[in-house]
């Protein structure tokens, strides 16, 4: 059985366009099915959708891992939580440039979830160029 990797919506545009839809259309059971299971059993496909990939620049993913191995070294610490509140204390230029890096919430949740995929040996946030 074919696996389908899809968009929210249930889509894979490659795949989509392998099927013939004009079949689908007049299918009474396509039109009438309740679930995504149903069709994959008819059809022999399998959806999967796909779930939305956090994304950080690779600049700022460097930045960050130089920033938490000097806070290592310095405070014998791994914990990212005391990197965040206490990086003023290895230097007032440390918590600037975390500051800079990270400079509303959103990213520093997503800065946050890099160091810990990390830690754990995941990709919880996938590194792009830039």
């Amino acid at each position: 059985m074919p696996v389908i990797n899809t968009d929210e919506f249930g889509y894979d545009e490659e795949e989509v366009k392998k099927l013939n839809w004009e079949d689908f259309a007049k299918d009474e059971f396509w039109n009438s099915c309740d679930d995504m299971g149903e069709l994959e059993d008819k059809y022999d496909i399998t959806f999967h959708k796909v779930q939305p990939q956090l994304t950080i620049p690779k600049s700022i993913a460097d930045e960050l891992d130089n920033i938490f191995n000097e806070f290592v070294s310095i405070k014998n610490s791994r914990s990212i939580w005391g990197l965040l509140w206490r990086a003023e204390e290895i230097d007032d230029e440390t918590g600037m440039r975390l500051e800079w890096l990270l400079p509303d919430e959103n990213q520093v949740n997503i800065g946050i979830a890099y160091l810990a995929g990390k830690a754990l040996g995941v990709d919880l946030v996938k590194v792009v160029e830039g």
